[in-house]
């Protein structure tokens, strides 16, 4: 008996069915929406404290932000939290909510009701640039939606004690210096002895805009886009660095931009193709592969115990042991061999 293999895979309807939904907000950090590229990352969640029940937190990492610490074993340099950028919204996150990570594309979209209206959301950091991209879209009841980017001391305590205090994790004294230029807003926090990172964040605000036509052309949206970026270090030129950044990203139109962060992924997954009867076990399959590429690339840092999504953690680097191990075992067997040069090179 012949076998006849099929090789024209329609990759778009074939991973849509592993995509990630959720219908509730998820509200920690293991059960949140991950984006990244190899570098930055952001893990989105929630929290139901009444207090912050009317924030979507975007939790911000980049794998080579560290702090140097003195003495014996202590003396490697650790990875340190960067802060986040906050949508803060009129009304409570009400449920049930529509949350996809779509995997063909590397991108998040949401449509979050709460109490006093409703916020729809694009958010991907771009496969090429290390710049976050979150294109907000409300209704009049939360057309005073805002982002605003929190520093780590900045970040509402409620929000630290969520994520959990870890005693032994070493984070440094950091200082805060906020400065705006044209437009856009600089951060830079210091751990001393020259280290410590820049962000740097634009919001566009497109106004209001009518959507529809006939009797829905009163369907007014306030459209906004918030760029986002991190530098690992905070000289004058690293804040020169994270402005031209965002000042290359053509804000009007992201069109051609997000082109070019599709083509990545659409490149990236065809290296190879499974597919097993046990749906549940190819979606967990799909979903590594998609969560590999976000947390390497061949010319960036290995994976650590955290990969570009920082939380609380007495292990906050890069340990040679199982975790490291397990994280590459991919690489082979589904032919990714080229993101395993991040360890390659590593070890050098």
């Amino acid at each position: 008996m012949s076998m006849c293999i099929q090789t024209h895979i329609d990759w778009p309807a074939f991973l849509s069915r592993h995509d990630m939904l959720w219908q509730t907000k998820p509200i920690s950090w293991d059960e949140g929406v991950f984006i990244g590229n190899g570098l930055l990352g952001a893990m989105i969640y929630s929290e139901e404290h009444r207090d912050q029940r009317h924030v979507l937190r975007f939790v911000l990492g980049r794998t080579d932000v560290t702090a140097s610490r003195e003495g014996g074993a202590k003396a490697f340099p650790v990875r340190v939290p960067i802060g986040e950028i906050a949508l803060e919204m009129e009304g409570w996150i009400y449920q049930p909510c529509e949350i996809r990570l779509d995997l063909w594309n590397a991108e998040m979209r949401a449509v979050i009701p709460t109490t006093k209206g409703e916020v729809r959301l694009r958010a991907l950091i771009h496969a090429l640039y290390p710049v976050l991209a979150i294109e907000l879209d409300s209704d009049e009841g939360e057309q005073r939606a805002e982002m605003r980017w929190y520093s780590y001391p900045e970040v509402d305590p409620i929000l630290k004690n969520t994520d959990g205090i870890n005693l032994n994790q070493y984070i440094p004294e950091i200082t805060v210096e906020r400065t705006e230029e044209e437009g856009t807003g600089i951060g830079v926090q210091s751990y001393g002895k020259g280290e410590g990172c820049t962000t740097a964040w634009k919001v566009h605000n497109y106004g209001r805009v009518k959507e529809g036509s006939g009797e829905c052309e009163n369907d007014v949206r306030y459209r906004r886009l918030c760029l986002l970026t991190v530098v690992n270090g905070i000289s004058n030129e690293d804040r020169e660095i994270a402005r031209h950044e965002l000042e290359n990203v053509p804000q009007e139109d992201l069109t051609s931009w997000i082109a070019e962060h599709r083509r990545w992924w659409h490149d990236y997954y065809p290296a190879s193709f499974i597919s097993i009867p046990d749906t549940q076990l190819e979606s967990f399959y799909w979903i590594q592969m998609y969560k590999l590429a976000s947390a390497t690339r061949k010319d960036l840092l290995p994976i650590d115990n955290q990969g570009p999504w920082m939380t609380s953690t007495p292990w906050p680097g890069l340990w040679f042991n199982m975790n490291v191990q397990m994280s590459y075992s991919p690489v082979y067997t589904a032919n990714r061999l080229e993101l395993g040069q991040s360890l390659i090179s590593s070890l050098r």
